[in-house]
């Protein structure tokens, strides 16, 4: 925060993206692995508006996007239990922080996505590991095609918009009506 309002003298929009996954059997895999991905993804998103919200405050307001996932609450993948666990407890951040602040002209609001076309996305090394083909997997999207980076970005700076300021902590779902196979 600090870097951000020295060099543009302010915070407006904050967007928090990062993410760690660590695959395999959920019960199976080793306490250490459970609090990596707890550090990196929930705790990392949490820490991140903590801190945004402060400098927001000074502000008068701001707007938050946090990356989630369709793999959470929403729906489950076998051998990503951690992962999920970690997005869906996103989604629970993002609520209740977003009913905290939004009347300090604060939004906070997330996006689960799935089913794009985004090097080293998870999604990607799913089908990879799975041996699907792009093609075939663009099969499960009834428009019949990945998503494009573009399309969340879109998604991304309409959360983050004034015209968004009436949206409360809800959960877009960018998956162009994926279903899993």
């Amino acid at each position: 925060m600090t870097a951000t309002v020295a060099r543009f003298g302010r915070l407006d929009v904050a967007i928090n993206n990062a993410a760690k996954e660590i695959a395999g059997p959920t019960l199976d895999l080793p306490s250490e692995d459970f609090d990596t991905v707890i550090d990196t993804n929930l705790k990392g998103t949490y820490y991140g508006m903590k801190h945004q919200v402060a400098q927001m405050r000074k502000n008068g307001g701001g707007a938050i996007v946090n990356q989630s996932s369709v793999t959470s609450s929403i729906t489950g993948v076998p051998d990503n239990g951690l992962y999920a666990a970690t997005k869906g407890g996103i989604i629970g951040l993002t609520k209740s922080a977003a009913l905290q602040v939004a009347a300090e002209n604060i939004s906070i609001n997330a996006i689960a996505s799935c089913a794009f076309d985004i090097p080293n996305d998870v999604f990607l090394r799913w089908i990879d590991d799975h041996h699907v083909s792009r093609e075939e997997a663009a099969g499960w999207v009834p428009i019949k095609r990945l998503g494009k980076p573009e399309e969340i970005a879109a998604a991304t700076l309409y959360l983050a918009s004034d015209e968004a300021r009436f949206v409360v902590g809800t959960v877009l779902t960018i998956d162009g009506g994926f279903t899993a196979q």
